[in-house]
């Protein structure tokens, strides 16, 4: 059999997004503590690669102390109010989506490579929900009402 020789570097790195900008849905997100004690929300977020026929699977952790990620995070998300109100919850991160710069952690301490999230992309109109759910899909007011206006 002839086949071409990886390095264990080549294959830690097979699966993984290459380094850029992804669309994101929030699958899930906990309110939680960090090790050292601080507030946090977990979140778990389902990146699509560039052709919309893989999801990856990314964790990321929003912290006070991770001002500009926390902030960046609210922007893209359409949750700039919450942000500027002082106050996000878990909850209302369900659902949402946007666009991440991702990177590529590369192996250490016995642990394989894996994508991670350096920054959120600032939504550049309204804010976005994933999937079939209304919120964020529709303006303000409008009637989802089953009714024909004419």
């Amino acid at each position: 059999m002839k086949f071409t020789p990886r390095t264990d570097e080549d294959l830690a790195a097979e699966g993984l997004l290459p380094k850029g900008e992804y669309d994101f849905e929030v699958q899930d997100a906990e309110d939680t503590t960090s090790k050292a004690g601080n507030d946090m929300i977990k979140v778990r977020l389902s990146v699509l690669d560039n052709e919309g026929t893989s999801a990856h699977t990314i964790w990321d952790y929003l912290l006070e102390s991770m001002a500009y990620k926390l902030k960046s995070f609210a922007d893209a998300t359409g949750l700039s109010s919450e942000y500027a109100a002082g106050s996000l919850q878990a909850s209302d991160l369900i659902g949402r989506a946007g666009r991440a710069k991702i990177d590529i952690d590369p192996e250490k301490n016995g642990y394989p490579a894996k994508n991670v999230i350096k920054s959120y992309v600032r939504a550049a109109s309204a804010p976005r929900a994933a999937g079939g759910g209304a919120k964020g899909k529709y303006p303000a007011g409008y009637d989802l009402s089953d009714e024909i206006p004419f």
